[in-house]
Order: C-alpha cells, then structure tokens, then sequence
C-alpha cells in the first residue's frame, strides 16, 4: 500500500506584521492549494465587518502558504485587482457604510497619511521595535506634499491617518475642505497605543477603508521612492483597487 501525504495549507496572520492592507493583499496572492484561513484573520472585529470569500475559516493550523507582498503594475492588474472579488461588507457593515454616505458629499479625492514611528501618537510599539526603518512611513516632508494636494484639490477631501495629531493638526489648516471619522484606534494588528480598543472603534477601521475605496481618487503614503516601496502603506491602496479607483503615490 502506497501512503500518500497531502500537505494541508492554512493560512495564519502573522501576529506583529499584517495590518489589514497586507492582510487583503495576501489573500489575493494566496496559492491555489491554500483555502482555509486560520481564525485570528478574522481578528479585531473583521468577522462583523468583511465577507471573506472562497476560503474556510478553520480553527486548526497546518503549512503556512508563502504569500509575497510585491507592489508593481504586473501584479496591481493579475493578482491585486481579484480583491473584488474576494471581499465585501457584511450587512451590519453595509449599514455602517450607508449611514456614514454624508462624510462623502462634496468630496473630490480620498486621503490616506500614515505616518507610523514619525509621530509619537501613531507608533506601534513603545519600545525599539519601532524604530525598524518599516514602521517609518510619511515624514513631515511627505506631510507637506499632502498639504499641497489638499490645496489643489476643487472639492472637500475624506481624510484618513493613523496619527490623531495630524488629523488634528490638518483640521485646524484646512478646517471645513476635510471631512474625518473622529477615531483613536487606527491599526488593525497588535500595537502598544491602544490595547483595549472599543469594538465601535475597530469597526471604524474597516468603515473608513470601504468609504476610502469609494472615493474618485486616492492619495496614498508611498514613504521613500525606491525598489524596496520602503514606507509604502496597503491599507489605501489596496481600497482603491478594491474600488477601481485611480490612485496617486505621495512620497516623502
């Protein structure tokens, strides 16, 4: 008798490294052969805000899939755009959506800064963790550059940071041209800033991605202009494909 061995894929959040943006990215660069997802992808209120389809979500562990984040035009077109596919509200979530359709009226563009270990209040960890060149994402520079396109933009402009102060600090600029979802906890993956987060407030999370995606045009955090896309932030740019919206970079 031949004994035959089949090896049994399951999918597992990394604990410290998978924000929500990485996590929807991955799920359109899974392997064929991966269809289960480990129950803490379903973590931090996601269950009762985003439909995930096509996978089993499963409570055992098995293989961890090997699912590369690589950002390029080849991979935004044949592997990126499937999110569409992949996700969608839940009903509890579309309700959320509607209700908060009035952040949107008069806006021209959807802006995401994430400003990561630059500003105090958005660093993930208090330690020296924070300190890896990842966690470093728009600079005061890049800030300036966001500032511009706020100005050139005819209409309001939906605003998403995961700094509070610099939402704060933008508010006070440019006043009633910005409209925001008052929310501290802004990061869908362990941190140190707020370890006891409301379930309004993680639901926030996935509220402001879906109106994010529906904006007619996204500026997104690209950090440092280089191969590695050090700095890049997912989270708004995997909202604009999932809206087919355009997108442009802001870098530092």
């Amino acid at each position: 008798m031949i004994s035959i061995m089949v090896r049994s894929f399951v999918y597992k959040k990394p604990p410290h490294e998978c924000g929500l943006g990485n996590l929807f990215i991955q799920l359109t660069s899974m392997p064929p052969e991966c269809r289960c997802l480990h129950d803490n992808v379903y973590d931090y209120e996601l269950s009762n805000c985003v439909v995930i389809k096509g996978f089993t979500r499963v409570s055992y562990e098995g293989e961890q899939p090997t699912c590369p984040i690589i950002i390029n035009q080849h991979q935004l077109l044949n592997s990126h755009s499937k999110i569409k596919d992949i996700i969608e509200p839940t009903p509890h979530m579309k309700n959320l959506i509607t209700q908060h359709l009035h952040l949107l009226e008069g806006v021209s563009a959807g802006m995401s800064i994430r400003r990561g270990s630059y500003c105090e209040d958005s660093r993930q960890y208090k330690d020296a963790r924070a300190d890896a060149n990842y966690h470093y994402f728009c600079s005061d520079s890049g800030l300036n550059n966001f500032r511009e396109a706020i100005r050139r933009e005819k209409g309001r402009v939906f605003l998403s940071s995961d700094s509070p102060s610099t939402v704060r600090q933008l508010l006070e600029e440019f006043g009633s041209k910005l409209s925001v979802i008052d929310m501290p906890y802004t990061v869908a993956s362990t941190q140190d800033q707020h370890k006891n987060p409301t379930i309004e407030n993680l639901q926030k999370i996935y509220l402001k991605w879906f109106l994010l995606s529906m904006c007619p045009i996204v500026y997104i955090t690209g950090g440092i202009q280089d191969a590695k896309c050090e700095g890049f932030s997912t989270y708004a740019y995997i909202a604009a494909v999932y809206g087919g919206k355009n997108m442009e970079v802001i870098t530092n």
